[in-house]
């Protein structure tokens, strides 16, 4: 309603402004009632009737029609808004959760690392326990593989010994020398 009566305002304004000026014109000089001044009267009450007619009949119809068409923008402007807010919640919301996503894959990724360090410190302590294990294991071989060459060759050398004890001992004991080691031994079990 408000729009449509600064627009008559507005009409009747310019009417009187016209008007006036063609007073003024009049003033002049005499009046002269021609073909031109008739035409300009007609024109003038022509667009009253019609002003008139339209605020008459098709004022309510108009102001409906903008209040409608007001109420449909604001309605279009609310639900705009109203989207805008539920998509920047929305950003809001999908920022927090990279965030998140962001502090939780740091937080993963310091586990990984911790985890690998905790992993590499076992490794490198099972190689050195492994690697002193076989050591010791190698020694023992060794230790082993050294008794068992030391009685080889004890035993290599008695049998040697033996051997060529009996190969010369025969040529160089004579049977005198014989019996008086045989004696000698008797008597040290007797003391």
């Amino acid at each position: 309603m408000g729009c449509l009566s600064q627009l008559l305002r507005a009409v009747m304004i310019t009417a009187v402004v016209f008007f006036g000026a063609g007073n003024l014109a009049w003033a002049a000089g005499p009046i002269e009632f021609t073909r031109h001044t008739y035409d300009l009267i007609i024109l003038w009450v022509n667009f009253f009737i019609l002003t008139g007619l339209i605020v008459k009949f098709a004022r309510r119809p108009i102001v409906s029609f903008l209040k409608d068409k007001r109420a449909e923008v604001r309605h279009t402007i609310q639900e705009l808004e109203d989207r805008k807010r539920d998509i920047q919640k929305k950003i809001n919301d999908t920022q927090i959760e990279l965030d998140a996503g962001q502090e939780r894959l740091a937080l993963i990724k310091e586990k990984i690392i911790a985890e690998g360090h905790r992993r590499k410190e076992d490794l490198i302590g099972e190689a050195q326990n492994e690697s002193a294990l076989m050591m010791a294991s190698a020694k023992q071989k060794i230790d082993a593989l050294v008794r068992d060459a030391a009685i080889r060759i004890r035993v290599d050398l008695i049998d040697m010994a033996a051997d060529l004890a009996q190969e010369k001992l025969p040529k160089i004991i004579t049977d005198q020398d014989h019996n008086q080691l045989v004696q000698s031994w008797m008597n040290s079990f007797e003391h």
